[in-house]
C-alpha cells in the first residue's frame, strides 16, 4: 500500500475558496456541546462569520478564512491549543459512533481504510488531494 503525501489542489489562489465541509464543523460543534457544554456556540459562528444554517448545512462548504476564525476563537474560549486533535479523535470514538458503525468499522483491514482515504479526505476537503494505490504485495 502506498499512500501519497496530500498535495495542495491547483488553482487555489486566495482564502475565499470554498475548502472545508461543514461536516467538519459539525464534528467541532458536537465536540463542544459534549466536552465544554458551558460555552456559547452562536457568537463562535458570529466570529467566523459562519450562520447556523450553514453550520448545519452538510452541503455547505467554509472559506479557509472562515474555519482560521473558527479555530481561533474555539482556542481562545477553551483554552486548549489541541482542540483540533481532540475534536478529530472524538469523530470516531464510542460517543460520536453509533454500535452498528463501531462494528463495521472493527471489520475493515488497515489496507481497505487506507484506499477509501481518498474519498472520505475529499468529501472533507477541497483543498488537497489524497490518493492511495494497491501494490503487489510483499511476502515475507
Amino acid at each position: 500500500m502506498v499512500m501519497k503525501r496530500a498535495k495542495i489542489r491547483d488553482g487555489l489562489e486566495d482564502n475565499n475558496d470554498p475548502l472545508y465541509s461543514s461536516r467538519i464543523l459539525l464534528n467541532y460543534l458536537d465536540y463542544l456541546k459534549n466536552e465544554y457544554p458551558d460555552i456559547e456556540i452562536d457568537p463562535l459562528l458570529d466570529y467566523a462569520e459562519i450562520t447556523r444554517h450553514q453550520a448545519h448545512d452538510t452541503g455547505h462548504w467554509f472559506t479557509q478564512k472562515q474555519v482560521d476564525r473558527f479555530h481561533e476563537v474555539v482556542v481562545q474560549k477553551t483554552g486548549n491549543p489541541k482542540i483540533a486533535r481532540e475534536a478529530g479523535r472524538f469523530s470516531v470514538s464510542s460517543d460520536r459512533l453509533g454500535a452498528a458503525k463501531q462494528y463495521a468499522l472493527g471489520m475493515l483491514s488497515i489496507a481497505s481504510v487506507y484506499l477509501m482515504i481518498g474519498r472520505l479526505a475529499n468529501a472533507m476537503t477541497r483543498g488537497s488531494l489524497f490518493e492511495a494505490k494497491k501494490q503487489d504485495t510483499i511476502r515475507l
